[in-house]
């Protein structure tokens, strides 16, 4: 199985620099689920020509550093299952 994948944003953990800090709070602003961060971040992707990657595809989030609990919606397994 192959698959494509697009890297769009670089987050920077422990980094000191204005860029750093700026990684962190976008990533504070995604993962709140803030509609800004996903209107600017698709209008910075077309803007730079990069929206043709997203034909024919499907986007599915998958947390990476929380556990999973059984009672949570875990999208992966859904399609897993299908």
């Amino acid at each position: 199985m192959h698959f494509d994948f697009f890297t769009f944003l670089i987050y920077s953990p422990r980094g000191s620099s204005e860029n750093a800090a700026k990684s962190r709070r976008l990533l504070g602003a995604c993962k709140n689920g803030n509609p800004d961060f996903s209107r600017i971040l698709a209008g910075q992707i077309i803007e730079n020509n990069e929206s043709s990657f997203f034909d024919n595809s499907v986007l599915v989030p998958i947390p990476r550093s929380t556990r999973l609990l059984r009672e949570l919606y875990f999208p992966l397994t859904s399609l897993l299952k299908h």
